[in-house]
């Protein structure tokens, strides 16, 4: 059985983009997409490829929407060149366009999609509007200094990976760190040595982490890192090997050789944490017990 032939209910199945032949990179450029304007992550845009995109809440999919009032497997949508066609896959709460329930049908441009609590807006790729949904989502997610996820957007990821561990059982760590002294990089080498010096840690720390890890800007000098299916203890030697490397590096900047130390604080979600807050709480806490201890160290345990 080739990929045509293969069912697209099979839950086994990855999510498979059928490539259509001789789509030109002009083509690509400015190919339709969908931006989200109700629901989590409003302002993301999922371009489509020519061939087949499956939407719904399982991982595997193309477009994962994360709510719960979408199903695993809500819709697909095929596309052909400019022309876009969208089917219901028996979904629970149905599929909607523009306000009327559909089985399938085809999507112009401003049609809005409806799956659950979640609206999506069909736009073309090379639409102004569809540009300022995309600086928009970037402007909205992102740490404008580091250009990591910002505070609001790393609870939305840590919600979701929390959820995803808690149905399939599986671990999930947090690290929380933070810049020894950093007031005093400021006030020594000044404001433009201190952003250069966040920038450089993160482009240190970044190589080091696992493609599945999350990292981003919490706050000032503190950064998180979702680490998902880790244990506390595996998540401790990660931190310590962070701490390690910021140790030993030394970083130039203006002439001037700038050393810096982090501490961290490292945690395992606990079997009923209820809240992505209740989390954050615990692993802030060892963080700060790592800066009451002396810095330059990781607590993993209360």
């Amino acid at each position: 059985m080739n990929d045509r032939e293969r069912d697209p209910f099979d839950e086994s199945e990855d999510t498979r983009i059928l490539s259509i032949p001789g789509e030109t990179p002009a083509a690509s450029a400015g190919r339709p997409s969908l931006v989200v304007i109700q629901g989590d992550n409003i302002g993301k845009s999922y371009p489509l490829e020519n061939g087949t995109t499956y939407i719904g809440r399982a991982p595997r999919h193309k477009i994962c929407l994360s709510m719960g009032s979408v199903s695993r497997s809500h819709a697909r949508l095929y596309r052909i060149g400019d022309q876009v066609l969208i089917e219901d896959l028996n979904s629970t709460n149905g599929t909607f366009i523009n306000d009327r329930k559909i089985t399938k049908c085809s999507l112009g441009k401003n049609d809005k999609v409806r799956l659950g609590d979640v609206v999506l807006k069909f736009v073309q790729g090379s639409d102004v509007e569809a540009n300022f949904h995309r600086e928009m989502y970037q402007m909205a997610t992102s740490d404008p200094l580091t250009g990591l996820p910002n505070r609001r957007f790393s609870d939305e990821v840590l919600s979701r990976e929390m959820a995803r561990c808690l149905r399939h059982a599986r671990p999930l760590s947090l690290l929380m760190m933070d810049i020894d002294h950093f007031k005093a990089v400021n006030d020594k080498y000044g404001h433009v040595a201190g952003d250069f010096i966040l920038r450089s840690l993160v482009e240190t720390i970044i190589p080091n982490i696992r493609r599945e890890d999350s990292m981003g800007r919490y706050g000032g000098e503190e950064f998180l890192i979702i680490s998902p299916e880790i244990t506390e203890h595996h998540a401790s030697l990660f931190a310590e090997k962070l701490r390690a490397i910021v140790e030993s590096a030394t970083f130039h900047h203006d002439s001037q050789d700038i050393r810096i130390t982090i501490s961290l604080g490292v945690a395992q979600m606990p079997e009923h944490c209820e809240s992505t807050q209740d989390f954050v709480r615990i692993v802030d806490r060892r963080l700060y017990a790592a800066k009451r201890g002396g810095r330059n160290r990781v607590v993993a345990s209360d």
